[in-house]
């Protein structure tokens, strides 16, 4: 990863609301001048909150515009801000927002919220705000409800079968470090230039890791071995709406940023197998996290 970011301070937690989190990088000599937000929150189960807190930008406008240091933010949003009409193109920063679910259409309207911010506050203060469009995350420590990887590790865990929504449904997949690396570098691009930094970004994998559910939880089960097996989830159970197919065009962050995903998807699944499995053994899993994000550094 020699295109990957270096940070130069320590992350402080800033508790906004329950589903809200925001990290601002801290250097000894100037206080807080970077601010990064990811908004989480369980969207079928919760839609009204889900809706209320991304539509909301209390957090990262008090962080921009309360804390006269911070002069670069980055929020962290989701490739499924686009109107998807399902035709398999991959989506380029300037395509339509859209959303036919509430997570979705939740994170669209982060992104309006965002650029109306910026045109309206932000510029004219000389403080860069960018958006970050990643794709489906995995990797080790994640615990979060209604995720494949989470879901699958609990149902091993339990002795039972990994029961698997939308097992036909093609999605971008990428290993967390990758997401990291490039949300740093958008950082820095901000920090160079706020104008020229701000914006959407698209931080997508090679279309070479764009998979079916079922060929990434079949290929989890096979290398997590000892009888891990899965299942669609029944028919007779509702399952909220999933877009068919979603892919991300990443050229903006290839050309300006050098960013590069450094994992195939298979290192990616490897590597979150090693993660749960030194977990379950009770093993410093940080120390193995530690050791993932230094091997990638130095290639």
């Amino acid at each position: 990863m020699a295109q990957s970011a270096s940070t130069n301070g320590f992350a402080v937690s800033l508790p906004t609301f329950e589903t809200a989190r925001c990290w601002r990088m801290k250097s000894a000599a100037q206080g807080p001048t970077w601010c990064f937000i990811w908004l989480r929150s369980r969207s079928f189960a919760e839609p009204s909150s889900t809706l209320s807190i991304r539509m909301r930008p209390t957090s990262w406008a008090q962080a921009a515009r309360g804390t006269s240091s911070v002069r670069t933010v980055v929020v962290v949003t989701s490739d499924k801000v686009y109107e998807n009409v399902e035709n398999a193109n991959a989506f380029a920063e300037g395509d339509r927002l859209g959303g036919r679910e509430p997570y979705g259409t939740s994170k669209a309207a982060c992104e309006l919220v965002i650029d109306a911010y910026r045109k309206s506050y932000l510029d004219a203060a000389g403080i860069g705000i960018a958006s970050v469009r990643a794709g489906n995350i995995i990797g080790g420590g994640d615990w979060t409800q209604d995720r494949l990887i989470p879901d699958a590790v609990r149902a091993i865990a339990a002795g039972r079968k990994m029961l698997v929504r939308n097992p036909t449904s093609v999605r971008p997949w990428q290993h967390v470090v990758d997401a990291v690396s490039g949300t740093l570098l958008v950082a820095e691009s901000l920090a160079r230039g706020p104008v020229a930094g701000a914006g959407p970004w698209n931080l997508g994998p090679d279309p070479s890791n764009v998979w079916p559910v079922s060929r990434v939880v079949e290929r989890f089960a096979t290398l997590w071995g000892d009888g891990a097996s899965w299942e669609p989830a029944s028919d007779a159970e509702p399952q909220p709406y999933q877009a068919r197919i979603l892919t991300l065009d990443s050229r903006r962050a290839r050309s300006e940023l050098g960013w590069r995903p450094s994992l195939s998807l298979e290192e990616a699944l490897l590597s979150t197998v090693a993660w749960y499995k030194a977990h379950e053994r009770g093993l410093n899993v940080a120390k193995l996290s530690q050791k993932l994000v230094h091997s990638i550094s130095d290639t």
